[in-house]
């Protein structure tokens, strides 16, 4: 299977770089999933998908045909 590559858009990287390191690192290792395989999260009715884990949510996108992973948002709870 192909490795995902993972994008963020501008708001998802500005919450990313201001994630404290404990959701940092939890955020780092989600990516890591993502990247090996996007379709592990939840898929919500409009298409998006969320993956949840350690206090830390990432709302994210699929692209089939281009192997790629929008993150849309960053929330450490």
């Amino acid at each position: 299977m192909a490795r995902y590559e993972v994008r963020l858009v501008t708001e998802a990287k500005r919450r990313r770089d201001n994630l404290p390191r404990p959701a940092r690192q939890t955020y780092d290792r989600l990516v890591r999933a993502l990247e090996a395989d996007p379709f592990q999260g939840e898929k919500g009715r409009d298409g998006s998908w969320t993956i949840t884990s350690g206090g830390v949510i990432v709302s994210y996108v699929i692209s089939k045909t281009i192997i790629t992973v929008t993150v849309l948002r960053v929330v450490a709870i």
